[in-house]
């Protein structure tokens, strides 16, 4: 048996396998942190709850027809009224957050219509987020490395690589103006 072929065979094709598992269990758990998913939960255990008590109401009603009603009923409600509360609670938190949201984007879309047309285009101005640092310095890279490594290569392929450099500093400076964008239905309420 070929060493190589016992190497992929056992060690290989086995991790990728836990790879794929591990993606598709941590994509799982980052889709539940997601504040929608919470409000969701939310509202299925309220309801879940609100079931539970009147079911329950139900069967002790039937089960036992001349126990005291009003002490039952206002149990049930209680319950009923505790599970609104919750569900109130996550959809008004949902609606303070689009408030904060819309303004921090109006107040993005100010900061960047003061900046000049030229530093806009450039990114020449501090992102309001940290995370748009990342592709707008690989944008700044293919600034300045796409109009020189034809000059640094004497062959033709050098200068059709011009074009897949305008293509990535393109692709960046979107990807640098994706980030500074406030996150839509952020994590947190």
């Amino acid at each position: 048996m070929n060493p190589s072929t016992s190497y992929w065979k056992d060690y290989v094709i086995p991790l990728i396998g836990l790879v794929g598992t591990l993606v598709t269990v941590i994509a799982t758990w980052a889709k539940d942190l997601n504040a929608s998913a919470h409000r969701i939960r939310t509202l299925d255990e309220a309801t879940k709850r609100a079931a539970f008590w009147d079911t329950w109401s139900k069967a002790l009603a039937a089960a036992d027809p001349e126990a005291s009603s009003a002490a039952l009923t206002f149990k049930v409600r209680t319950e009923v009224l505790a599970a609104a509360e919750s569900v109130e609670k996550a959809f008004h938190a949902l609606a303070l957050q689009q408030a904060s949201e819309a303004r921090a984007l109006q107040e993005r879309q100010r900061s960047r219509d003061s900046v000049s047309r030229f530093r806009r285009w450039f990114l020449l101005y501090k992102p309001p987020r940290a995370r748009a640092w990342i592709p707008r310095t690989f944008f700044y890279l293919y600034v300045v490395y796409t109009p020189i490594f034809p000059f640094m290569d004497d062959s033709t392929e050098a200068w059709a690589a011009v074009g897949g450099g305008l293509v990535l500093v393109m692709l960046f400076r979107w990807l640098s103006i994706w980030a500074e964008r406030p996150r839509v239905g952020a994590q947190g309420s």
